[in-house]
């Protein structure tokens, strides 16, 4: 057993003091045992060092007494910050009041009407807005900016729709989706998108809102309802490398989706999934759908291309919804600005196009492309229409 010193007697009488002469508080601030501070206590009695009163004048006394007010501070200033804290639901209800969980009207799960020809999608990614592409950077085969990307957008909608009302035999539907996938500004999250996107963020993401907003009326006045289902992209996200934990909610695409939501707040035949993660599972009639961006699929060297990194983490996605017991028939993705419809797997084009990144990667030249099909639902999807943004072959001079 070690031998006390002086200055530990006095220290644990003085602790004990300032404890109210309680050897239970006394050991706490001194963090050893109570039976330690009975001990200490016996043998500052035996030397003399007897308990005082006036040792609560004692420079350990005021010590305990201010770090006493000051955790008693920290405690109000915690309940403080309880009671007013921002959680993800309570920013929604602040933006727009909108749902905490998404519920889905009855009729996003009611049985097909007869004679139906399903449900069109209008598949959204990838739309880059406000980012610029130099055609004499591309031999003049592609450009891009703020008046392009307007007249591509339009194009999209108004072309999609002619295709699904116009060109298909007594078109009747139960309503449409309007799938967002991500990716739909440029986003600062290289250094020379910094320096070269068209307008800062704030502005892209009220210029692009607006044009949301014009898709989804022209939608609504169309088929009458309208389900918008949404997640994330990478070039959105505020760090420079990506995040996992809130994802969704530290992402521009996110507080975009938000914005047009709350436009639309109240509207009927409008409904917003909103994903607080990565990925939306959603379903038309039997049809099963797992929306995401598609960005943590890495890969894509080799004659393969894309395929192999596709159907690898398609496998596992599947693997992972099987065993939670939330499997799917078909993934879309964006992201990867290829035009790709297969059976189980629709990979979309962007609204871009070919650009100087994809060029000096040696990329196959792939046109401004958004996906549109058709969920029946008896059959599935029943046809693909590639909406082609512009026309094939036209060369683009510098402004």
């Amino acid at each position: 057993m070690a031998i006390l010193t002086d200055q530990e007697c006095k220290d644990t009488v003085e602790a004990y003091t300032a404890a109210k002469f309680s050897k239970q508080e006394a050991a706490k601030l001194l963090g050893v045992g109570e039976t330690t501070i009975r001990r200490r206590l016996r043998e500052a009695e035996r030397r003399g060092i007897r308990i005082d009163n006036s040792l609560a004048g004692t420079q350990m006394f005021q010590r305990v007494q201010q770090l006493t007010a000051t955790i008693k501070e920290l405690e109000d200033h915690n309940n403080k910050l309880r009671k007013e804290i921002i959680t993800a639901e309570s920013v929604k209800q602040l933006i727009h009041g909108c749902n905490v969980v998404f519920e889905p009207p009855a009729w996003l799960t009611k049985k097909a009407t007869a004679n139906t020809r399903g449900v069109p999608t209008f598949f959204a990614s990838d739309w880059h807005w406000d980012e610029k592409v130099e055609p004499a950077q591309l031999n003049y085969v592609n450009a891009f900016n703020r008046d392009i990307s307007i007249a591509r957008a339009k194009r999209f909608i108004n072309v999609g729709v002619e295709l699904v009302t116009q060109h298909m035999t007594k078109a009747k539907y139960d309503y449409c989706v309007f799938a967002i996938g991500g990716d739909m500004l440029s986003g600062n999250i290289h250094e020379e998108l910094r320096e070269t996107n068209q307008y800062p963020i704030h502005i892209t993401l009220l210029s692009v809102a607006d044009m949301l907003i014009s898709a989804i009326t022209k939608l609504h006045d169309t088929f009458g309802r309208v389900y918008v289902p949404v997640v994330v992209g990478n070039h959105g996200r505020l760090s420079r490398k990506p995040v996992y934990k809130n994802r969704a909610f530290e992402n521009y695409d996110w507080l975009l989706a938000q914005i047009v939501a709350r436009h639309f707040k109240g509207e009927k035949g409008v409904e917003f999934d909103i994903t607080e993660g990565s990925e939306i599972f959603y379903s038309i009639y039997g049809t099963k759908y797992f929306l995401q961006h598609g960005d943590d699929f890495i890969g894509g060297g080799g004659i393969s291309g894309p395929f192999t990194p596709w159907m690898l983490g398609d496998l596992r996605k599947r693997r992972r919804q099987d065993a939670i017991k939330q499997s799917y028939d078909v993934l879309i993705m964006g992201h990867w600005h290829q035009y790709t419809p297969l059976r189980r797997l629709i990979v979309n084009g962007s609204l871009k196009g070919f650009d100087e990144y994809s060029k000096h990667k040696g990329f196959d030249f792939e046109p401004p492309i958004q996906a549109v099909w058709v969920t029946h639902p008896e059959n599935g999807i029943t046809v693909h229409w590639p909406i082609f943004l512009e026309e094939p072959g036209k060369l683009f001079r510098s402004e």
